[in-house]
């Protein structure tokens, strides 16, 4: 009896289970309860009681738009650079292949707006990249003298890059290398360059306001020039190109572009050393001041002369007249004059007209802005009359040519003569020239050809 009773029950029991089972797992009167089999370990589902790892992060995908292959291939490898490095600049410093067609995943789409591509870089793949990024080959295109700092300084920046992007990425376990004795190092290099005017004073300018030269600089590191330097122009005059850049020549100098003959100078321009162009994306840290080129009038400030003196027809070396012309000039405020070459001076003293314009030019060019006009004098003293018993009166003639130095015209020419007497031929003589110099600036300055500061 006992063994029937027991037996009733587990047939109970076990009809209960199979109706459960049929009812997807509810249990009457369990209020929607269900009951499940855990699943196996693999199915993506923790288990009750047990611990699993977390699915490893995905690996890297870019995305690029393009009228053909090539191009869509190349805005997405920019793209990848990007999501992998943080930065797609970093290609232009690094020998990197970043995306393989034959190794890495690939798809293509063809449509009306043009050609879709995505890239993809596994995470093996990804990880490998951001690894070797510190013994990556470098493109570093930078004066010899600073190679040594700067690959040093992009090596200690890339050691940094790599763990850091590891660990945002993939979340790697690392410490990001301190690079303050590189930045130093960099920062040292910066504060020792300068970024000088070609033209002292800024760009000379015609009586229209068109620049006579085209604008330029000269880098220096401390008082020597640095060939094979990239300069950039950040706002520009018209006619320019905004963003112009420009390699400094052997002897450290760039020339920008200019309206000459054009537009109407409005400058300032602004010069900068590209330090992106040198560094990608650090070039941040590499500061060095910039130079503002602003255009200025030419004038009779910047001047320059060649005196020939004769009295009673000999040549004299007491320069009475240079001296005079000089005192004339300070008195009307326009400063001390050019002391050119001899060379120079020697070859352009009694040459003809012609031979003096062609040769202005380069000339002014040598003396890099302070140089605007050239005087070209010849003077000469005779006797006059007597006034007495010893009162003489002497004449000083003088011949003028004033010379715009930037295009060899000829502003002015004009001949003054002035009457003086003094006790003796010598006082006469002397007085002469020293009243010559006074009028002939007078009358240059009065013929309106020539601009005062």
């Amino acid at each position: 009896m006992m063994r029937a009773r027991r037996s009733g029950w587990l047939s109970l029991l076990f009809a209960l289970g199979a109706l459960a089972l049929g009812c997807g797992g509810a249990v009457p009167g369990g209020g929607g309860g269900t009951i499940r089999a855990n699943p196996p370990s693999d199915a993506g589902v923790d288990a009750p009681g047990l611990e699993l790892e977390a699915p490893p992060p995905p690996g890297i995908t870019a995305r690029g738009l393009g009228e053909d292959e090539a191009s869509a291939y190349a805005a997405a490898t920019q793209a990848l650079a990007g999501e992998l490095l943080g930065d797609p600049r970093w290609l232009e410093l690094l020998e990197l292949e970043l995306h393989s067609r034959e190794r890495d995943p690939i798809s293509l789409e063809r449509g009306a707006g043009g050609v879709r591509l995505e890239l993809r870089l596994e995470r093996e793949r990804a990880a490998a990249l951001l690894a070797s990024l510190p013994q990556a080959p470098l493109r570093l295109q930078a004066p010899g003298a600073w190679m040594e700092v700067l690959e040093a300084f992009v090596r200690a920046h890339l050691r940094r890059l790599s763990c850091e992007r590891g660990r945002l990425l993939f979340e790697q376990e690392c410490e990001p290398p301190d690079t303050a004795v590189f930045d130093e190092a960099l920062a040292g290099l910066g504060s020792r360059l300068s970024i000088v005017s070609l033209h002292e004073g800024g760009v000379p300018l015609d009586v229209e306001g068109r620049a006579l030269r085209a604008p330029g600089a000269r880098l220096l590191q401390g008082s020597a020039p640095v060939p094979s330097a990239p300069l950039r122009v950040e706002s520009a005059a018209p006619g320019q190109q905004e963003g112009e850049r420009v390699q400094t020549d052997a002897r450290g100098q760039a020339r920008f572009a200019s309206a000459i003959g054009g537009a109407v100078w409005d400058g300032p321009i602004e010069v900068r050393l590209d330090a992106e162009a040198l560094l990608g994306p650090l070039g941040e840290y590499l500061r060095v001041e910039p130079l503002s080129l602003r255009g200025r009038p030419t004038n009779l400030g910047r001047w320059g002369a060649i005196v020939s003196e004769s009295a009673q027809g000999r040549p004299t070396t007491d320069d009475v007249f240079a001296r005079a012309l000089l005192a004339a000039f300070s008195g009307r405020g326009l400063g001390a004059p050019v002391s050119l070459p001899s060379a120079d001076a020697h070859g352009l003293r009694g040459a003809p007209e012609g031979t003096v314009q062609a040769r202005l030019p380069a000339l002014a060019d040598g003396e890099g802005g302070r140089l605007d006009v050239l005087l070209v004098v010849d003077v000469e003293s005779v006797f006059a009359s007597r006034g007495g018993a010893s009162r003489i009166w002497f004449e000083a003639s003088g011949q003028l040519t004033a010379y715009d130095a930037w295009t060899g015209e000829v502003l002015l020419r004009t001949q003054v003569a002035s009457t003086r007497d003094g006790i003796g031929e010598l006082r006469a003589d002397r007085a002469a020239r020293r009243a010559l110099a006074v009028e002939l600036l007078e009358r240059l300055i009065d013929s309106g050809r020539v601009r005062l500061p």
